[in-house]
């Protein structure tokens, strides 16, 4: 039994967890605001950055109490525990976007995206084959419980594309309990359909998903490397964008060597300009890296 007076929350010092977390994520989501302010479109185009946006405001939904009885009592409402299940998820997948930006790690995750794409854009094509033999098994198995109803029949369908068959539940289950919900009516064109479904599904669509993952991993390494590259650079750049342009015409001031082709008053020497330019101490690096390789492949 609860005392007069004592809070109802299960963790201790929760309430002073729960306005800590108000707070950080209020100054996320002013930080957030501001990135809107300066980038506009561009901000909205970024899938990473409508991914934080979306945290941050699911955050502060769940924390804060919907009612003076949940304040008391601690409890939240049904549709705040179903968004920290999305959430947290969103949370993890955030993280590993982060993880694009470190050397070690940057280059799977964007092989990951790499693969991800490919498999979204030969997604229509596979799911005509979901729906085509979802509808078909949901016509011929509609008295079995997997089969029972036409999203039934196609979350089963995707089931045993990947591997759980369940043959034996299907066809063999009316062995042991001869009972309507394990007969097969239809015996001749449902094994012959299940036949067309393991041949055309489990083994040529399988591993047609198998080689377009395969056959481009050496031109997905190369780009990889590349786009590693340019995601360092673009978030170098967005982090410097925060800073006064003084201070940053003060702070990423180096001097590069253009030369100029020779003219009548300078045949014998060429003339070499120099002129500052603001680029930051790592896009320098860069810069030469690929100039280095250049050399190279000309060598």
């Amino acid at each position: 039994m609860q005392r007069e007076g004592e809070s109802a929350y299960l963790v201790p010092h929760m309430f002073w967890i729960k306005w800590a977390m108000i707070g950080m994520t209020i100054i996320n989501l002013l930080v957030e605001l501001m990135q809107v302010k300066l980038y506009m479109f561009d901000y909205l185009k970024d899938m990473e950055n409508l991914l934080q946006l979306s945290i941050f405001t699911m955050s502060l939904v769940l924390v804060w109490d919907v009612s003076a009885c949940a304040s008391e009592v601690g409890l939240k409402a049904d549709y705040q525990w179903q968004l920290a299940a999305v959430n947290i998820f969103f949370a993890w997948l955030n993280l590993i976007f982060l993880l694009k930006m470190m050397p070690y790690f940057g280059i799977y995750i964007i092989m990951f995206n790499s693969v991800t794409i490919t498999f979204m854009r030969f997604f229509l094509i596979f799911s005509l084959f979901i729906f085509g033999f979802g509808f078909a098994f949901y016509i011929l198995l509609s008295n079995q419980t997997p089969f029972d109803t036409v999203g039934n029949s196609m979350l089963k369908t995707g089931v045993m594309i990947i591997g759980e068959i369940g043959f034996s539940d299907m066809f063999n289950g009316r062995l042991d309990d001869p009972s309507y919900d394990n007969n097969v009516f239809f015996t001749f064109i449902t094994y012959s359909l299940f036949i067309v479904f393991l041949i055309l599904m489990n083994v040529i669509v399988m591993n047609l998903l198998v080689g377009l993952a395969v056959e481009d991993i050496a031109i997905i390494q190369n780009e990889a490397s590349i786009q590693k590259l340019c995601q360092t650079v673009h978030m170098a750049l967005r982090v410097e964008s925060w800073f006064p342009f003084k201070l940053q015409k003060r702070m990423n001031r180096v001097t590069s060597y253009i030369p100029i082709k020779s003219t009548e008053a300078h045949q014998k020497k060429d003339n070499v300009k120099k002129k500052e330019m603001p680029y930051p101490e790592f896009i320098k690096r860069i810069i030469k890296f690929f100039q280095h390789s250049h050399e190279a492949t000309e060598g």
